[in-house]
């Protein structure tokens, strides 16, 4: 075969499997929120067990440890712990971003005090996408595939169909960003000598606090200039005003069949007492002339 054909070990395949079911997860997901349309609970939770039990079950997937500085000949191999607490820290990172990125797509969330309200759920849908990243690359990575992410959604605004929203374009963005970080992992995680800097620009493992910190600053920017625009918003109330209108047609039109059947009643009622009062009022009238009659006999 050719010499530079990379040389593919059973692990690698495995790792490369799972990388492509996380990234078909990805796409499920953005596809679906690219339509507005809330994340099926049966496909968020299908998702996240795809991409977090098989690290639990076999450490190799984590591909990278869940700390900041580790040794060169650090291998994940049976280290269960680490792979634990590497998918705990990725879920507190998605949830700690997308906390922070709801600024710019769902502003009025609030878990607390309206647990079932629209944004609310935005905000969890939202979380759900930026864990799958963060479990595939590790929690260090995310702040530069959020931000390739948002460039790329900001970059296909016009040409995305207009009942797609800023979330649902983040989203449909989000799977290229991803597939960007795995082809170009190890060249993204190495220095790049072409600019002569001894440390790499993208973070990752053993990244120096200053890569860290620029890219959170950049992430921090992101709900700046991506964001939900007014129109796309009032175009969401409406919808929903439209969707609860006709779901209470149905109370509606049973309530006036109610109200009609009732006055219908009443009116019966009302006739049935008209002709009653007339019977009786009959009835009094011939007894007063039988009674009249009988006295005329008896003076006669």
């Amino acid at each position: 075969g050719p010499l530079w054909t990379p040389e593919l070990d059973p692990v690698i395949l495995v790792t490369l499997i799972y990388h492509i079911v996380g990234l078909t997860m990805c796409w499920a997901l953005g596809l679906i929120r690219m339509d507005g349309n809330r994340l099926p609970a049966n496909l968020t939770s299908f998702a996240l067990a795809v991409t977090a039990l098989p690290i639990l079950i076999y450490p190799t997937f984590m591909v990278v440890t869940w700390q900041m500085e580790v040794q060169a000949d650090w291998r994940p191999d049976g280290r269960y712990v680490d792979a634990m607490i590497r998918v705990i820290t990725a879920l507190v990172a998605a949830t700690a971003l997308g906390r922070y990125l709801a600024k710019g797509f769902c502003p009025t969330a609030d878990p607390k005090l309206d647990p079932l309200g629209k944004s609310t759920g935005r905000l969890i849908d939202l979380i759900v996408i930026l864990a799958i990243p963060a479990l595939l690359v590790g929690w260090q990575a995310s702040p530069a595939v959020i931000v390739l992410a948002a460039v790329l959604a900001f970059w296909i605004r016009p040409m995305m169909p207009r009942q797609s929203d800023a979330l649902g374009r983040f989203a449909i963005a989000m799977p290229v960003a991803l597939t960007f970080q795995i082809v170009f992992w190890r060249r993204l995680d190495s220095a790049d000598t072409t600019i002569g800097l001894p440390f790499p620009l993208w973070p990752s493992e053993n990244s120096s606090p200053g890569v860290m910190l620029f890219w959170l600053f950049m992430l921090g920017t992101v709900p700046l200039w991506l964001r939900e625009s007014p129109t796309e918003a009032d175009a969401e109330t409406e919808f929903d005003v439209e969707a609860e209108a006709d779901l209470n047609t149905g109370d509606v039109d049973l309530s006036g069949d109610r109200a009609f059947d009732e006055n219908v009643l009443t009116q019966e009622d009302s006739d049935e007492y008209r002709e009653l009062g007339g019977a009786s009022e009959s009835a009094s009238k011939l007894t007063e002339r039988e009674c009249d009659t009988g006295s005329d006999e008896d003076s006669i």
